[in-house]
């Protein structure tokens, strides 16, 4: 019998030092109703009733509240000092942004270097957040084409060594082969010159830079939009 008091005693204590959801939070300075504690930091707990949310300082929470939450005033203030510095640290960034927006700049890409943001332009190597997925396709496609068309001029090169070499056997599938890169190469070379007449169009937007390196060396640009054409 007593065991199972003790047993009762300990689950009901945990349960009371679990506590989260209140009928009505009671604090120092306030009391409310419908009350969840749904985020806590060292300083403070963020709480959730009625009327919406609202903060609640670890100062004004009921002390066994203060020490479920294990209340210490130096972390506290830290925590504070912390959440303060970040907030001009974002201030700054803003600020500092808001004063590049004014430097737009057309620049063309030339080349997407990684699957992500990293660009070859006409302003360096960059990180163009933002670039449309139309531009990436056309300047992957672009230089695609360009790369096949390097490949198939040097496969009918070499093609064309072995049909004025001496071996009959080789040169007569060496002849097939080059009639049919031949033919790659002329549709490649029809695609190609019809996107060279669209590139500029299609590769040249409005962006800015943002002041920011990544990992320190290549610089962060931002997409606006695309560039105006007369």
């Amino acid at each position: 019998m007593k065991t199972k008091l003790a047993l009762f005693l300990v689950v009901t204590t945990l349960r009371i030092f679990a506590q989260t959801n209140f009928d009505v939070l009671v604090c120092k300075n306030a009391s409310y109703t419908n009350a969840s504690i749904v985020r806590t930091n060292p300083a403070y707990v963020v709480v959730s009733y009625e009327d919406g949310y609202t903060r609640v300082a670890m100062t004004n929470l009921p002390d066994a509240l203060q020490k479920q939450f294990g209340y210490d005033p130096d972390k506290a203030a830290a925590a504070l000092a912390a959440e303060e510095k970040h907030r001009l640290d974002v201030k700054a960034e803003q600020k500092n942004m808001a004063s590049l927006r004014g430097t737009n700049r057309v620049i063309q890409v030339l080349a997407m270097l990684d699957d992500q943001d990293l660009c070859q332009t006409s302003a360096g190597r960059v990180y163009l957040t933002g670039l449309p997925t139309s531009v990436r396709e056309y300047v992957n496609r672009y230089n695609q084409l360009k790369v096949s068309v390097e490949n198939l001029t040097e496969k009918i090169d070499k093609l064309k060594r072995i049909i004025i070499g001496y071996d009959e056997s080789a040169r007569a599938d060496a002849i097939t082969d080059s009639d049919l890169a031949k033919d790659d190469l002329e549709k490649a070379n029809s695609n190609l010159s019809e996107m060279e007449s669209g590139l500029i169009k299609n590769t040249s937007i409005v962006a800015y830079p943002t002041g920011i390196k990544y990992e320190f060396t290549i610089p962060i640009w931002q997409y606006v939009g695309v560039a105006p054409h007369n």
